[in-house]
């Protein structure tokens, strides 16, 4: 069996979490299968909330007054050359914190990727961000002083430096569920983006520690943001950052037996730029929810996705029903089946994304109950409403 998958997740335009199992349906479950493997999510929108918080092994981390920890990337690197070195990574990073939009020179980028090896080879892990700062404003070029003044807003005493200095931990991901919740970030788009690329850094660090005794999965939620826009525009260079630590990222995770996915809002985010063609191309599994008709066209049209007449068709099928269940069209190669999610109410509850099924979670678990115990009387007061 393959246990080495990247897959895409296209989530839909036109469903939603409303699922439903039968009580009797659970006699053909299967006896879970306990493997040690972790799963790590980055989100934004805390739709993963009430499932992290289900579980004593898992860990929900957001960037709240409560954060207590440190993005420098340095402690997290385990080799910083040959095949799976880490050093462009860290450069890609460094390029994101110095100039996000309009990117670096060739000489700058040149002369970044030198002193970074330099600091390492001398510091190890050891090395921060405030120490690369300080050698670039040190520098007897201008071009490179020029980066150390870009850079220092991350630095010590800068306005995000509490975020990667060296006097706090690198994040443990000791939990076998991790969710990393980017919702207070939204309004920073610069630093959103070398948050997640530092959460990638430090979660590729983590996996590569557990080896291939120990399956992962990572999945990065809401990846639209970072996949739909135009190369020219003004997220054109972000767009181009991630794209580049998700491809490296993936391609190591291939050698450790870890898993790499990707989930989107359509079909399109996937297919309107280089970044998400690539991505595209290159996973085994590809997962899509029910899409606009129209956009199934507008795909075969342009042959952005490639798939049979009868499987495009099948795609138009796609749906939810409210209550009853959700489908999911599944692709790997050639092969193409669609399937079927039920779940009981109270799951269903705990999943949802729905506001006022939210609103009446977040009221019960105000009251102090459990998430399991506060999806029973969510689901209970929502009956009653019915009547």
């Amino acid at each position: 069996m393959n246990f080495i998958v990247n897959c895409y997740l296209n989530s839909g335009v036109q469903t939603g979490g409303s699922l439903l199992r039968e009580p009797h349906q659970k006699d053909f479950e299967l006896e879970p299968f306990d493997d040690g493997a972790q799963v790590f999510i980055l989100d934004s929108g805390r739709s993963y909330q009430n499932l992290a918080e289900m579980f004593t092994d898992s860990q929900f981390i957001s960037f709240d007054g409560n954060f207590k920890y440190s993005l420098n990337p340095f402690p997290s690197i385990h080799q910083w050359t040959g095949d799976d070195g880490q050093g462009p990574m860290i450069l890609t990073m460094f390029k994101a914190m110095a100039a996000p939009k309009h990117g670096v020179s060739e000489v700058q980028r040149a002369e970044m990727m030198t002193m970074l090896t330099d600091m390492w080879n001398e510091l190890g892990q050891q090395s921060t961000v405030t120490l690369f700062v300080e050698r670039c404003l040190q520098h007897q070029e201008d071009y490179m002083r020029q980066i150390g003044k870009q850079l220092m807003i991350f630095a010590e005493g800068g306005v995000y430096g509490h975020l990667f200095t060296n006097q706090r931990p690198a994040i443990d991901f000791d939990g076998r569920l991790v969710v990393v919740e980017l919702e207070e970030l939204q309004n920073d788009l610069h630093l959103q983006l070398v948050v997640i690329l530092g959460i990638i850094n430090q979660i590729q660090h983590k996996i590569f520690q557990g080896g291939t005794a120990r399956k992962s999965l990572f999945l990065l939620e809401e990846a639209w943001q970072w996949m739909a826009g135009d190369k020219d525009g003004d997220k054109g260079a972000l767009i181009e950052f991630v794209g580049e630590f998700l491809q490296a990222a993936f391609r190591k995770f291939r050698k450790v037996r870890a898993s790499g996915g990707v989930i989107t809002q359509n079909l399109m985010d996937a297919t309107g730029n280089a970044v998400g063609q690539a991505i595209l191309a290159n996973t085994d599994w590809k997962l899509f929810l029910g899409q606009d008709p129209s956009l199934v066209d507008k795909i075969k049209n342009t042959q952005s996705f490639t798939a049979t007449d009868a499987q495009f068709k099948q795609m138009k099928s796609v749906h939810t029903k409210k209550g009853s269940y959700s489908e999911i069209m599944i692709f790997h190669k050639q092969m193409s089946e669609i399937c079927r999610l039920e779940l009981e109410p109270e799951t269903l509850m705990i999943f949802s994304t729905d506001a006022d099924d939210r609103e009446l979670m977040k009221k019960y678990r105000g009251r102090g109950y459990g998430v399991k115990k506060a999806a029973e009387y969510a689901v209970e007061e929502r009956k009653r409403s019915l009547y």
